[in-house]
């Protein structure tokens, strides 16, 4: 059985999952609270959805294909601006 974390300790491994960073949060959980890699992947993965339930907008918004598009469309304008001054 695992140690628990110190809250400080949590912290520090919930602010890797509000990241998305889940991989970095497990390796942070199983260092603190000397666990294997299954004990810290199943713990994180219920913590992980408990914190969604209670906490959803504290998470990081992938960015979709409407950012990526949007960013293409900007410096398509920017080109077609440019090559219209010319």
């Amino acid at each position: 059985m695992p140690n628990e974390p110190t809250e400080p300790q949590w912290e520090e491994i919930e602010a890797y999952l509000y990241a998305g960073q889940k991989i970095a949060a497990i390796k942070l959980f199983r260092q603190y609270a000397q666990a294997d890699l299954k004990e810290a992947k199943d713990a994180l993965d219920l913590h992980d959805r408990e914190l969604r339930a209670q906490f959803p907008d504290r998470f990081k918004k992938p960015a979709g294909c409407s950012v990526t598009a949007g960013m293409l469309f900007l410096a398509a304008g920017a080109v077609w601006a440019a090559a219209a001054l010319l």
